[in-house]
């Protein structure tokens, strides 16, 4: 299916949940263990077959600068299925880390 753009191809593969929370779901490929693997999606660049990360690709649509390999993007509501870019942060890779650490047992 073509899209008129990399943002509508994201929206059209995200499903909002009856919460309150906001989050725009992945329901695309996710992997062999949904909900327990960061999703993907496939793309072609140059001519060539990439996987990518629709989280990473939906921080890169609204951040202001390219994301680097060493950026990790954060998700601020703990669901790895998320894309809504309310919800992403670009940090570095130690914040993400230490962020783990504190993210409430039952997320």
């Amino acid at each position: 299916m073509k899209y008129a753009s990399m943002f509508e191809r994201l929206v059209a593969n995200t499903a909002e949940p009856e919460t309150d929370q906001g989050c725009w779901v992945w329901i695309a490929a996710c992997g062999k263990r949904p909900g327990k693997e960061y999703p993907r999606m496939n793309v072609r660049v140059n001519g060539k077959h990439r996987t990518l990360r629709p989280h990473r690709v939906m921080a890169q649509l609204f951040e202001e600068f390219e994301l680097e390999v060493v950026d990790e993007v954060d998700h601020l509501c703990f669901n790895i299925q998320c894309i809504n870019p309310d919800h992403l942060e670009v940090v570095p890779r130690i914040v993400n880390l230490s962020r783990r650490r504190v993210r409430p047992a039952a997320l």
